[in-house]
C-alpha cells in the first residue's frame, strides 16, 4: 500500500513536466497542419515552443471592426477587449517616413480631403510626403471597406505613433515589410529602438533580403513567408545560412506554387483559437505583355493569362487617352490610344476567400506620332505666264483630313538641290519641287518626294508681208510679233541692207545693187516662245524711162548752149 502511495505521489509530482514536455516542440523541422490538408507548410523553432500558444493578436491588417484600418483607434480597441497586438504592413512615403497601410497604394483606404471618393488612377503612397497625405487625405474607411462618419478626420497611423502607443499600453505588433530600402529597413529599427520594443516585434516579410537585413540587426522573432515552389531544402538552406542561432524563425511556403500565411489567433470572426492555423492562399497571377510601343493611330490586342477568381481591375493614368477594355471571356485587353503620350494601364485584382491579391501588373504603352505622307506629282504644261499652283496630297491617319498649310520649295533644277527659288516659277524651263508640312498635334513633321516641273516654250506668231518692191533704193515694212525675243534680219544673198525699228515694230529694206532677191526675218533669244522665221520674197524696182529722158534734156541743154557760144564766137 505505501509502494502504492509513493508511486502516485510520483506521478502527481511529475504530471506537469510531462505535460510541458508534450506540449514543447522539438528543435528541428516540424509540419504544420494546413487549413487545407492537401498542402504541406513547414516551420522551424530553433528554441522549442509550446504546440498550444495562443497569441492574442489581430490579423487582417490591423483593423478592429467598427475603426479605421491600421490606426491608433483600432488599437485601443483591441486593448479594451483583451488583445495585446496586431499584424500589420510598413510602407514608406516619399520623404521615407514609415506609414501603417496593407497596400502601397490608398484609394481603398482614404478619401479626399473634402470626403469624396478617390477616383482615376492610383495614388501610391511613395509619391507623396507625409505632410501632403495629411493635408490632401483622411483615412476613416474600415477593413471592409466601410466609410465611417465617426473617423472622418481621422490621418494615415505613423509606424512612429503605433509602436509608440504599444510601448505606453504593453502591446506588440507582428510587422510585415513590403517594398524598402536597408536604409528604410534601418529607419524602421531605429523607431523600434527608441521606445524599447527590439525584442518585442515580431518581424514578417515575403523578401529575403529584408529578413537577412533584420536578422543581422534585431533580436525579434522572424517570419520568412516563401512563393513559388518552396522546398524543404530551400527552407532549410535559408535558416542554416542566414538565421542566426537561438532565434525563433518560421519559414512557410507551399510546393505548388502558392503561398502561405502563418495566423496565431483567439477566438475571432472565422478562426479558432488554440492551435496553429496556416491558411493555404493562392496569389492570383496576371501575364500579359508590359511594353508596348505604338505609333498614332494604331492599335492592339493584348491576350493575358489569369489565375484568380475575382474581376480584374484596371486603371489608367489617362482615362480620358486610353480607357481600360477588357474582354474577361476571351481574355483580351484592347489599346487603341486616342492621342500620342506615355500611358500606365494597372491591373490587379483584390484578395478574395480563395486568391490573395495580385500584384500590380503595369502595361507601359508609348504612342509615338504618326509621319503623314506627303506626295507631289511630275508636271508637264506650256508657258501661259501664270503660276499654275501644283498642289501636294497629305495623308493623314484615323481617316483625318489636312486643313493646314503647306510649305512648297521650288528648285531651279529637276533634282531638288541647290539654291531655292523665292517663288514658283512661271518661265519655260526645267524645276523641281518638294512640299513640307510642320509637326502638329498627333503628327511628324513631314516633307513630300521631289517631283519635276517641266514649262515648256510655246509657238511665237511673227505676221509680214512676205513679198516686197523696193521703189527708188529703199522701202519699210511693218510686222508682228507677239513673243518676247530678239527680231532680226538676215540677208541671205548680201543684195540688200536691213534693219529692225523694234519700238515701232518697222523693217527697213535698202537694195545695194539693184538686184532681186531675199531676206530673212526671224525671232532670236526667247525665254517662253519657241524661235519662228519668215522669209520675204524681195523685188527692186528701177524707173529707167525716166533717167533716160533727163538725160537727153540735159545733153540737149548742153549742145544748145555749145552752139550759142560757138556762133558768138564766130560773129566777132
Amino acid at each position: 500500500m505505501k509502494r502504492i502511495i509513493n508511486i502516485l505521489l510520483i506521478i502527481v509530482l511529475c504530471f506537469p513536466f510531462f505535460v510541458y514536455a508534450n506540449n514543447q516542440l522539438k528543435d528541428g523541422w516540424h509540419l504544420l497542419k494546413c487549413q487545407n490538408n492537401s498542402k504541406n507548410c513547414w516551420a522551424y523553432y530553433k528554441n522549442g515552443v509550446e504546440k498550444k500558444r495562443v497569441s492574442k493578436i489581430i490579423y487582417i491588417h490591423g483593423g478592429w471592426p467598427g475603426t479605421p484600418d491600421n490606426s491608433i483607434d483600432s488599437l485601443k480597441a483591441m486593448k479594451k477587449n483583451g488583445y495585446y497586438g496586431l499584424t500589420t504592413d510598413v510602407h514608406f512615403t516619399k520623404d521615407h517616413v514609415p506609414v501603417l497601410l496593407h497596400d502601397d497604394y490608398i484609394n481603398d483606404s482614404a478619401r479626399n480631403s473634402d470626403y469624396s471618393k478617390i477616383t482615376g488612377s492610383r495614388v501610391y503612397l511613395h509619391d507623396l510626403t507625409l505632410n501632403e497625405l495629411n493635408s490632401k487625405y483622411v483615412f476613416p474607411i474600415d477593413h471592409d471597406g466601410n466609410y465611417l462618419e465617426k473617423y472622418k478626420t481621422n490621418k494615415i497611423t505613423t509606424y512612429e505613433d503605433a509602436i509608440k502607443y504599444c510601448h505606453d499600453y504593453g502591446m506588440t505588433m507582428e510587422v510585415e515589410i513590403k517594398e524598402a530600402s536597408e536604409s528604410d529597413i534601418d529607419i524602421l529599427l531605429n523607431i523600434t529602438k527608441k521606445y524599447n520594443m527590439n525584442g518585442g516585434i515580431k518581424w514578417t516579410s515575403f523578401h529575403g533580403s529584408h529578413i537577412k537585413w533584420l536578422n543581422s540587426k534585431t533580436t525579434g522573432e522572424l517570419i520568412q513567408y516563401f512563393g513559388p515552389n518552396m522546398t524543404d531544402d530551400e527552407a532549410r538552406d535559408f535558416y542554416q545560412n542566414h538565421i542566426k542561432d537561438n532565434r525563433n524563425t518560421m519559414i512557410v511556403g507551399s510546393s505548388d506554387g502558392s503561398y502561405v500565411v502563418p495566423i496565431e489567433t483567439s477566438d475571432i470572426k472565422d478562426y479558432p483559437a488554440n492551435k496553429y492555423d496556416v491558411s493555404v492562399i493562392p496569389q492570383a497571377k496576371i501575364e500579359v505583355e508590359n511594353n508596348i510601343n505604338l505609333t498614332y493611330g494604331e492599335n492592339k490586342v493584348l491576350n493575358y493569362n489569369y489565375a484568380g477568381d475575382s474581376n480584374i481591375n484596371c486603371a489608367s493614368s489617362d482615362n480620358n487617352n486610353l480607357p481600360c477594355q477588357i474582354d474577361t471571356t476571351r481574355k483580351l485587353i484592347t489599346i487603341n490610344p486616342k492621342n500620342i503620350g506615355d500611358i500606365k494601364l494597372t491591373l490587379n485584382t483584390k484578395q478574395t476567400t480563395n486568391y490573395s491579391a495580385s500584384k500590380d501588373i503595369v502595361i507601359n504603352i508609348k504612342v509615338n506620332k504618326f509621319k503623314p505622307i506627303v506626295q507631289m506629282n511630275d508636271v508637264n504644261y506650256q508657258y501661259t505666264g501664270i503660276k499654275k499652283g501644283n498642289k501636294a496630297s497629305v495623308t493623314l491617319t484615323n481617316n483625318e483630313t489636312y486643313n493646314s498649310s503647306i510649305n512648297y520649295y521650288y528648285f531651279n533644277n529637276n533634282e531638288c538641290k541647290g539654291e531655292k527659288l523665292s517663288e514658283e516659277p512661271i518661265n519655260a524651263g526645267n524645276y523641281s519641287v518638294i512640299a513640307t508640312i510642320n509637326e502638329f498635334g498627333n503628327y511628324e513633321h513631314a516633307t513630300s518626294n521631289c517631283a519635276k516641273i517641266t514649262i515648256d516654250k510655246i509657238e511665237a506668231q511673227l505676221d509680214v508681208n512676205n513679198d516686197i518692191t523696193i521703189e527708188n533704193k529703199e522701202t519699210t515694212i511693218n510686222y508682228q510679233y507677239n513673243g518676247d525675243g530678239q527680231i532680226i534680219c538676215e540677208n541671205t544673198d548680201n543684195h540688200f541692207d536691213c534693219s529692225i525699228d523694234e519700238t515701232n515694230k518697222i523693217i527697213k529694206v535698202s537694195s545695194k545693187d539693184n538686184q532681186n532677191g531675199l531676206i530673212k526675218i526671224k525671232s532670236i533669244n526667247s525665254t517662253n516662245y519657241k524661235e519662228v522665221e519668215n522669209n520675204i520674197n524681195v523685188t527692186v524696182h528701177v524707173n529707167t524711162i525716166s533717167i533716160n529722158s533727163n538725160f537727153i534734156v540735159i545733153c540737149l541743154i548742153i549742145i544748145v548752149l555749145i552752139t550759142l557760144i560757138i556762133v558768138i564766137i564766130k560773129m566777132k
